[in-house]
């Protein structure tokens, strides 16, 4: 079922979620809350490659995120990520502009210059219990994070270091359109 994204202001963003049981990986809550989540997505397909629980107000540590690090023609394969736990392979940073379908909606929905170390590694359970690793990279290393962040009830904002480097969504595609690239980060 399609549901609501909470939005910023929503004091469910900024707790911490909680593990969902080993027992309750393959239950029926389990199951329906993934499918919220896909079809949200699904619905959203133009401006999502992720989405946490907690988005839609779910208080347990599941996400979904698109896989961006597969070839075209895979690309709208969505990976499901219950109880995840990260490792950092390289420190090395990166810099993405990112946005957040929690951080204002349409024209008004915000983007920020983000640093995050480049590349980790992911653990955590899919949907039928099984335990699976990932290695992620520059944009999906960024996405992983961002949803792990949601987990933890941390908001992308929180990484933007100068709130004049925050900019509306019209102002951004405006700026990218003319300048054929991202804006200068001050």
């Amino acid at each position: 079922m399609i549901k609501e994204i909470i939005q910023i202001g929503d004091k469910r963003l900024l707790k911490e979620s909680v593990k969902v049981e080993r027992a309750d990986i393959d239950s029926k809550e389990t199951r329906s809350l993934i499918k919220d989540l896909l079809d949200t997505c699904k619905a959203n397909f133009e401006d999502a490659a992720g989405l946490s629980a907690v988005q839609i107000g779910v208080l347990k540590r599941v996400f979904v995120v698109k896989r961006t690090d597969l070839e075209d023609e895979y690309r709208d394969q969505w990976e499901v990520m219950i109880n995840p736990n990260i490792k950092i392979l390289d420190k090395k940073e990166s810099l993405i502009w990112e946005g957040c379908l929690s951080i204002n909606t349409g024209e008004n929905r915000l983007y920020g210059p983000v640093y995050r170390p480049k590349k980790v590694r992911i653990e955590y359970y899919d949907q039928k219990g099984n335990k699976r690793s990932l290695d992620a990279d520059g944009f999906f290393s960024h996405l992983i994070q961002h949803e792990l962040d949601h987990l933890n009830g941390i908001l992308f904002l929180s990484h933007v270091e100068n709130p004049a480097n925050i900019w509306k969504e019209d102002e951004f595609d405006k700026y990218l359109k003319e300048n054929r690239q991202y804006p200068p980060i001050v």
